[in-house]
């Protein structure tokens, strides 16, 4: 099976990868190591963008995929926190950034 290099998170996929580190597709559950992502929050927006890459593996696959996923900032509030990302995604490389959304 070939994997995608590229693809989209719902929210419910972005919190489950930030706080439990699992991914699920297709009824398989996979492990996650987060190994880059960048956050930004526009200044005129609710909306937070997450993009990066993260690496899988279950028993029978591995794999690695770039993802961006976009969701209402309240969502991912919680565990966009200092202490969360220290405590769950201690070795990613994390960049934070703030934009200004024209509509």
């Amino acid at each position: 099976m070939e994997w995608l290099t590229r693809i989209e998170l719902s929210p419910y996929q972005q919190t489950q990868i930030l706080s439990q580190k699992t991914f699920t597709l297709e009824k398989e559950s996979y492990s996650v190591n987060l190994d880059r992502l960048e956050i930004t929050n526009y200044s005129s927006s609710p909306y937070t963008a997450l993009k990066g890459s993260f690496t899988f593996h279950n028993k029978q696959r591995k794999g690695q995929v770039n993802f961006t996923g976009y969701s209402h900032a309240n969502v991912l509030k919680p565990y966009l926190t200092p202490a969360n990302l220290e405590n769950n995604l201690l070795n990613t490389k994390i960049s934070f950034r703030e934009k200004t959304f024209f509509a």
